[in-house]
């Protein structure tokens, strides 16, 4: 360097390649001759464990210095820098794994096949609470963190190559709790715990609308008496009429700060408050706001709407989505085919 001091670079050459790799350590020249000589050696062991690192790529082994890593650390790590629309799903996924983990702590050199295989067992299993298509979908975004930390060579192999949920292993018809109209209306009668999470979850059931657009719902989104909104998860947009009985929900909300319904309620507090509800009036069903976007999209198709209809509806991307609704309706189609006309 012009002032007399140095810096350094590591200079590697992998697979007929020349490369140079940075390294954050200078040499000035006011060091004593001890300083020196520790920054030297710090040198060295940079060099050592570069070289390391390079030589047990693509190989089963893993250096020392990288089996410590907590995984818990690395996932959070990986959370708090993930911008993608299923960060939410992400989230839940990794919890997941921490609950059947059940540990403080779990260094990468502890994460295998068999506790791979078991977490895979575990999300299918009554423990995990999950239905439908969750188990496959929680799995999936499990392995996309996995695969990061072998991208970022944390990892040298992927544990959860090759584990899978098969679609035969998942129910894919909806498991979610549908209401049928009577219980819409007793549950309308039923005094509830808070007045505005009833109301929006009965316009959940008018609408379709999940808690999270119900949060957001405000003025600008409904218009004579049509409504505009983003779905949160997916960002498909939801352009749709109100019926009458959505609108007069509506009507008698107060309106803060441009929303309809500003619930200052957690998640877990919002489904407490359904369940004291549901509870007085003597319905066995546990009801989530999703319970009220699968009783919309019941409603629809039994009342003559079409799966591309519903589709659109409930801001699916496809109708491939909607079918699973079906199961709920085999009265409906027990009466369509005893309907059908005689020759």
């Amino acid at each position: 360097m012009k002032n007399g001091g140095s810096s350094f670079y590591l200079e590697s050459y992998v697979n007929k390649k020349r490369g140079y790799i940075p390294v954050d350590m200078r040499i000035d020249p006011k060091d004593d001759v001890k300083t020196k000589k520790e920054k030297h050696q710090i040198l060295n062991a940079i060099r050592s464990q570069t070289e390391l690192d390079l030589l047990s790529k693509g190989t089963a082994y893993v250096p020392s210095h990288r089996k410590n890593i907590d995984l818990f650390d690395y996932l959070q790590e990986y959370i708090n820098n993930y911008q993608m629309k299923d960060q939410k799903m992400i989230f839940s996924a990794v919890q997941k794994f921490i609950v059947f983990a059940n540990k403080d702590h779990l260094n990468i050199k502890d994460l295998d096949k068999k506790m791979a295989k078991g977490f895979r067992d575990y999300l299918l299993s009554p423990k995990a609470k999950l239905t439908g298509e969750t188990p496959q979908n929680y799995l999936d975004r499990f392995k996309k963190t996995i695969k990061a930390a072998v991208d970022d060579e944390i990892l040298n192999t992927n544990p959860f190559d090759d584990v899978v949920i098969k679609r035969s292993e998942t129910n894919q018809t909806i498991k979610k709790e549908v209401l049928t109209i009577d219980e819409i209306r007793l549950l309308a009668k039923t005094p509830p715990e808070n007045q505005l999470i009833k109301d929006a979850f009965l316009f959940a059931c008018y609408s379709g609308l999940g808690l999270a657009e119900v949060l957001i719902l405000g003025t600008k989104h409904v218009k004579e008496g049509r409504m505009k909104i983003h779905r949160v998860k997916t960002g498909i947009l939801i352009n749709i009429p109100l019926s009458k009985s959505a609108l007069d929900i509506l009507k008698k909300q107060t309106i803060v700060d441009g929303r309809y319904f500003p619930i200052t309620y957690t998640t877990n507090g919002v489904n407490k408050n359904l369940e004291k509800w549901v509870e007085k009036a003597n319905i066995n069903k546990d009801l989530t706001f999703y319970c009220g976007r699968h009783t919309f999209a019941t409603q629809l198709l039994k009342n003559g709407a079409d799966l591309l209809t519903v589709s659109r509806c409930l801001g699916h991307s496809g109708v491939r989505y909607t079918t699973r609704y079906l199961n709920d309706l085999e009265d409906l189609i027990e009466k369509s085919i005893y309907n059908l006309p005689n020759i």
